[in-house]
C-alpha cells in the first residue's frame, strides 16, 4: 500500500497513465485481467479524480510464454475493454525477453502523450526487380570467343563445309543426337 502511494503521488505531473499487467495467466487464472486492470484504475482515479480524464493505455507483457494463453487474455482483454468503454483503448503486447512490440509500446504512449502531432514516416526504395541472372549472357554475343584461343578470328566450318557462325556450329553438334526437334533446322528426319 506504502510503494502504491508512493507511485500514484507522481501522477498529477503525467500526462498519460499506463497500467501494466502480466497476460500470461494460463487457462486458470484466479484474477481476470481485466478486473486488474480497472482494480489499477480505479485506485488511480481514487488517489487524484484528474486520472480521470487522463488518456490510457494498457501494456500486456510476458507475450512471448504461448504455453500461458498470453495471446488469448491481451486479445480478451482489447475487446472487451472495446466493448465496455465504447472507444478505443490502446493495448499493447510486449516481451521483454525477445525485444517484442517496444517499438510499437514507444509509438502508442507519443499517440497518446501528443495526439496532433504527426508522425513522419520514412520509406526506403525497394530494390529493383531482378530480371536477369548475373553472368549469363542474355543475347547474341558478337566478340571473340576466348576458347578458341588463336583461331578466334577465322570463320567457324559448318555440318556441310560452309562457313557458319558459332551457335549454328553448336547446334549442328547437337542435330544427330536428336535432342533439337527437327522444326528447328528446317529439315526433315
Amino acid at each position: 500500500k506504502i510503494m502504491g502511494r508512493r507511485i500514484l503521488r507522481h501522477t498529477y505531473r503525467a500526462r498519460a497513465l499506463v497500467f501494466v499487467v502480466n497476460v500470461a495467466r494460463g487457462e486458470q487464472s484466479e484474477n481476470d485481467v481485466l478486473d486488474e486492470v480497472e482494480m489499477l484504475r480505479q485506485e488511480a482515479t481514487l488517489y487524484d479524480p484528474l486520472n480521470e480524464q487522463k488518456p490510457w493505455m494498457v501494456v500486456g507483457t510476458k507475450c512471448d510464454m504461448l504455453h500461458r494463453d498470453a495471446l488469448f487474455h491481451l486479445d480478451s482483454l482489447h475487446y472487451r475493454l472495446r466493448a465496455r468503454y465504447g472507444r478505443e483503448v490502446p493495448v499493447v503486447g510486449t516481451s521483454a525477453r525477445f525485444g517484442l512490440g517496444l517499438t510499437r509500446l514507444v509509438r502508442t504512449i507519443r499517440q497518446l502523450v501528443y495526439p496532433d502531432m504527426l508522425e513522419p514516416s520514412y520509406r526506403i526504395g525497394a530494390d529493383p526487380v531482378l530480371q536477369q541472372l548475373p553472368n549469363v549472357l542474355h543475347g547474341p554475343y558478337g566478340g571473340p570467343l576466348p576458347s578458341l584461343g588463336e583461331h578466334a578470328g577465322l570463320p567457324l566450318l559448318g555440318p556441310a563445309g560452309s562457313t557458319a557462325s558459332h551457335s549454328n556450329r553448336v547446334a549442328a553438334s547437337l542435330e544427330p543426337s536428336g535432342l533439337l526437334p527437327p522444326e528447328i533446322w528446317g529439315k526433315k528426319k
